[in-house]
């Protein structure tokens, strides 16, 4: 039987896995449903390897960079918090799909890779305006959106590689 722990923080250098136990306070490698929310401070930055990680069903509360980088598609449905950056530069597809009404930060998109969009407040939501508060920088990147999701604004700066669409 595990105990899920109420949060773990990532201590570990500038760009490492997510995967390496070595990155995680006490050694506490957030999987699957093991820790209710994962903590990513201000000035760290994160690689979600996705193949060796899998989903985890942690919140996450990121003020820091959660970087994806795999060449597979993945489907983070996590629910995030704070103000840091989710950065796409993988050549695989990710889909953000949690209820991220209290993310605040921005999502970043290089060239060669696709984000969709899976869930009506994948980039937050700011309840006073009903505006999205993640803001949306492509540098030659791809943004979709899944059928059926209806986005309250969206705020795109940089060159888009493809049309906004659904899928």
């Amino acid at each position: 039987e595990i105990t899920q722990l109420p949060s773990v923080t990532y201590i570990g250098a500038a760009g490492g896995n997510w995967s390496n136990s070595n990155n995680w306070v006490g050694g506490a490698l957030p999987t699957g449903n093991n820790v209710a929310t994962v903590i990513i401070n201000a000035g760290s930055t994160v690689v979600y390897d996705s193949a060796l990680v899998g989903q985890v069903g942690s919140t996450i509360q990121n003020n820091g960079t959660l970087a994806f980088t795999s060449p597979n598609n993945f489907n983070l449905s996590s629910v995030i918090s704070g103000a840091g950056t989710i950065a796409q530069s993988g050549a695989g597809t990710l889909v953000i799909s949690g209820n991220n009404a209290n993310f605040a930060g921005q999502l970043t998109i290089q060239s060669g890779s696709s984000v969709y969009l899976g869930s009506n407040n994948a980039l937050g939501l700011n309840s006073a305006t009903g505006q999205a508060t993640t803001r949306v920088i492509s540098n030659g990147g791809s943004l979709g959106l899944i059928d059926g999701v209806t986005l309250p604004s969206l705020s795109v700066a940089g060159s888009s590689a493809g049309a906004i669409g659904s899928v």
